[in-house]
């Protein structure tokens, strides 16, 4: 959804847009120095604020966990009934860790493996975005595999860049007008209806 929102909102800006799909950790380091990088949502948190421009508000990120056992409604619940998964190098873990046990929480690469330890069973939850996790349990998919997505936080989504980004200024305006265009015509909101339908 994400992915696809970018490409039309960059071509109605006016940009060519090349998406690259890289660890978290990775996207973080080097959109700070690439003059022409973009990270397409990153929650705006305290304590990111003054680490990079904050080029458009794009909505509103849910955090939360996936799980099968629709008892599990908090984080704390989840790490007292078993391993929880969440992908290494992101504020998730620092969350979890917070909150313990260490020998509970479960680093994984990508949040495709946090996928498939849930669906095998491995872990009794996914700590991660709403948005990352029902990419895979779409719209369609068989609803008996699909787990409880339990949100536990909101946070502002935006598109942020690093400070080394050429035309800052001329960038944010035409990236505000195409945003403010498909919320207008609807596309925006098509785009992420087509990808709705995680059981909640």
């Amino acid at each position: 959804m994400l992915t696809e929102r970018a490409v039309e909102l960059f071509r109605r800006a006016g940009y060519a847009v090349r998406i690259e799909c890289t660890a978290w950790n990775r996207a973080q380091t080097v959109v700070k120095s690439d003059p022409d990088g973009v990270v397409l949502n990153m929650a705006r948190t305290p304590e990111r604020e003054g680490d990079y421009i904050w080029l458009l508000k794009t909505g509103e990120l849910d955090y939360g966990i996936a799980t099968a056992d629709p008892s599990l409604r908090t984080l704390e619940a989840a790490l007292q009934k078993g391993m929880v998964a969440a992908v290494r190098g992101t504020p998730r873990v620092t969350e979890l860790q917070a909150i313990g046990p260490e020998r509970h929480i479960v680093q994984v690469n990508d949040p495709e493996q946090a996928a498939r330890m849930l669906t095998s069973g491995r872990v009794v939850a996914w700590y991660d975005t709403s948005t990352r996790i029902e990419r895979f349990w779409p719209d369609g998919s068989n609803a008996s595999s699909r787990p409880f997505f339990v949100p536990t936080r909101r946070i502002a989504g935006y598109l942020a860049a690093g400070f080394a980004l050429r035309d800052e200024g001329r960038i944010r305006a035409q990236l505000e007008q195409a945003f403010t265009a498909m919320k207008a015509d609807g596309s925006w909101a098509a785009i992420g209806r087509r990808y709705a339908g995680l059981a909640r």
